[in-house]
């Protein structure tokens, strides 16, 4: 009996442990990485000039913020004019970069929207790879459509 209650309690424990779906009109079907955190399955066409990208979303157990949505959507309209405040943070962030422009070796990987957590604006996290150091992600912090700052991560 001992076997047959351990088998059991496993079937019942991975079934409580599969995470909750959604599907997105447009970033296609979403998985709850975390409470209120949303992660596309699939990476997404988000921008014309860029790669496909995973997008992370901050929401609740329904699906992505109401608010970040859109954001995620202005974002799409705003990214050519804020690409430009990006390019200075990642060339201080890369010891290999020099004066030379970043866009044929920086290449957008993933972006994340969150609430800010006191104020509860928008933040959005650009994620980038460079060809020439690809053990790190140098991760743009975006609040207000301004490029704040950047975080070396590898």
């Amino acid at each position: 009996m001992g076997l047959l209650h351990l088998l059991r309690q496993r079937l019942s424990d991975s079934l409580a442990h599969h995470p909750p779906h959604v599907e997105d009109a447009e970033l296609g079907p979403l998985e709850q990485i975390a409470e209120g955190l949303w992660r596309t399955l699939e990476p997404v066409v988000l921008l014309p000039e860029e790669d496909p990208v995973y997008i992370t979303i901050e929401g609740d157990g329904a699906g992505p913020a109401k608010d970040l949505r859109e954001a995620l959507g202005e974002l799409q309209l705003r990214y050519g004019e804020l690409r430009p405040a990006v390019e200075p943070l990642l060339r201080t962030a890369d010891m290999h970069s020099g004066r030379e422009t970043l866009r044929p070796r920086a290449t957008l990987v993933s972006v994340e929207l969150y609430h800010h957590p006191v104020e509860r604006h928008a933040v959005m996290s650009l994620n980038y790879a460079l060809a020439d150091a690809p053990e790190y992600t140098f991760v743009v912090r975006v609040e207000g459509w301004k490029a704040v700052d950047v975080l070396v991560a590898g």
